[in-house]
């Protein structure tokens, strides 16, 4: 008798039976139902698949044909598996490869993770204040220094025939009071644009917008050419490279570091209190292991 079996012929018919079966909860057989869930439809070696692992796999709004072609791709592939798993365990010995342990294993760390990313989603507090920044900011000033020269400006570029463009040097130096017409103009006009000022690396700012030479550039608004583009330019704040970070820069990667380490010290606490619940209700023991004595 061969080892891989597939227990049905390879039909369209028969898919199309398995179809039927899928999209109905159970058969009539006489007078009475029968439930589907153990109905073998291949077998490789000694492990089979049944008409119940099917489920969910097709649907009522699916065409014939596609249903066909998924219930057959589906039992292929399955049967492809199977085999391949059956080569591998013939041909890795045990004293080399504990798969099973690595599994179990896996199985373990799995689901301890989901558990504690699941309490960390429902019960952790992830909210940083300002004061809790700027303490640790004040803390660890010797890793937040700069390894560029900086500027932070609000700026937009447009194509020099974009129209209306008469108050957009006010509306940028005044931009809190006209962020409403400024984003407004920038959605239309503009295909690269910040309104809000953002820090930018010296040497890929003026790349972009073509200010000069020097660091530092004078602080104030520019307006020039590049290319058939024109850009508006307002700068704010310049700093070197070797000097201490501007908060404002590194308050996110501040405040991800702080909900890192309070998930780290939440995720202790889960362990400890979860051994210290074990160990009262006497739910495990260690055994102390009995040494011959001469």
């Amino acid at each position: 008798m061969q080892s891989l079996q597939i227990l049905f012929p390879k039909r369209t018919c028969y898919s199309i039976l398995i179809i039927c079966f899928l999209l109905s909860a159970c058969q009539l057989i006489g007078d009475r139902e029968v439930e589907d869930d153990n109905i073998p439809i291949a077998r490789v070696y000694n492990q089979y698949l049944y008409l119940s692992d099917l489920s969910g796999l097709i649907n009522d709004g699916m065409a014939p044909r596609d249903s066909i072609d998924l219930v057959n791709n589906y039992i292929n592939s399955w049967v492809n598996k199977k085999v391949i798993h059956h080569k591998a365990q013939q041909f890795l010995p045990d004293d080399r490869v504990d798969i099973e342990k690595q599994v179990k294993d896996y199985e373990e760390s799995l689901f301890v993770h989901t558990y504690e990313r699941e309490l960390i989603r429902q019960k952790l507090d992830t909210l940083i204040t300002e004061q809790q920044i700027n303490r640790y900011y004040n803390e660890f000033q010797n890793n937040f220094h700069l390894n560029s020269d900086m500027l932070k400006a609000s700026y937009l570029m447009i194509d020099s025939l974009a129209p209306k463009q008469e108050p957009l040097e006010e509306w940028l130096r005044n931009r809190q009071e006209h962020k409403e017409e400024l984003l407004d103009y920038c959605y239309q006009y503009s295909q690269y644009f910040s309104i809000e000022a953002q820090w930018m690396v010296w040497q890929d700012f003026r790349q972009k917008f073509p200010i000069g030479q020097e660091f530092p550039p004078p602080k104030g608004f520019y307006k020039n050419h590049k290319g058939k583009d024109r850009f508006y330019v307002l700068i704010e704040e310049t700093t070197s490279r070797g000097k201490l970070q501007p908060i404002d820069l590194v308050k996110e990667d501040i405040i991800k570091i702080l909900v890192n380490k309070r998930k780290i010290e939440f995720v202790k606490e889960i362990h400890r209190k979860a051994y210290i619940e074990a160990r009262d209700r006497s739910s495990f023991e260690i055994f102390e292991i009995a040494s011959d004595k001469n």
